[in-house]
């Protein structure tokens, strides 16, 4: 019975979870295509915007799978066990110190691995205390559920824009594996660093470095190529 009325809870829940990774899949759109001077809601559908969402939560379970297989290790005592009200009460401090680290980390890191490794940093030192508030002991009555959907509710946006960030990023400094479109005449018959397909367009990053939008008629015949920039 528990392991149905846990089952129950989750599915009670999809339906937020599915808001928020679409809220967050526009987000990372949205922070993406900024640096670029695009409005992504000028070309993209519904599908598209869901499709994202998609991408976006399947990049957050992964770090939550982490989450929960490290919690199952380094957890010697249930949060239950210990007093609520301590662990509220350092909830606050927890967030400021976390937010000002990651804030520092992310404003000089150089390179995508110190990037996500500071978001795991964030999430694994907020998520017990998160999981353990009110909101989160009234709705789920499992440990390993809260703990999952507490990851959850921190690793979407933080991997969202940490993914939007570091990608773009790339693009703009031309640095690491960066996927190349040519075409036999024309606009990047030299080859064009492709930033992305965003509805009926191809955005490209021409070699004089002004960026192309190209409709997918004009892209009748292309080759698509991978080119790795290095460091």
């Amino acid at each position: 019975m528990e392991d149905y009325r846990h089952i129950r809870e989750l599915k009670q829940s999809a339906p937020y979870i599915g808001v928020y990774a679409i809220f967050w899949g526009c987000a990372y759109l949205i922070t993406f295509w900024s640096f670029f001077n695009v409005n992504p809601f000028q070309y993209l559908g519904a599908a598209e915007i869901i499709l994202q969402a998609g991408i976006v939560l399947f990049r957050a379970s992964i770090g939550v799978i982490a989450i929960l297989c490290l919690e199952a290790f380094i957890s010697s005592s249930d949060p239950d066990e210990v007093s609520r009200t301590k662990q509220i009460k350092t909830l606050r401090s927890r967030i400021i110190i976390v937010t000002a680290i990651a804030s520092i980390a992310i404003y000089f890191a150089q390179n995508t691995p110190a990037l996500y490794g500071g978001a795991i940093a964030v999430t694994m030192t907020l998520v017990a205390p998160i999981s353990c508030t009110d909101l989160f002991r009234h709705s789920f009555s499992s440990k390993p559920v809260r703990t999952a959907i507490a990851a959850l509710t921190i690793s979407l946006p933080v991997s969202a824009l940490i993914a939007a960030y570091s990608e773009a990023k790339d693009v703009l400094n031309t640095k690491g594996k960066l996927t190349m479109i040519k075409k036999p005449s024309s606009t990047c018959v030299n080859g064009c660093v492709l930033i992305g397909k965003i509805g009926n367009y191809f955005c490209v990053r021409g070699n004089n470095g002004k960026f192309i939008m190209i409709e997918s008629d004009e892209m009748k015949q292309f080759e698509l190529y991978s080119h790795d920039f290095g460091e």
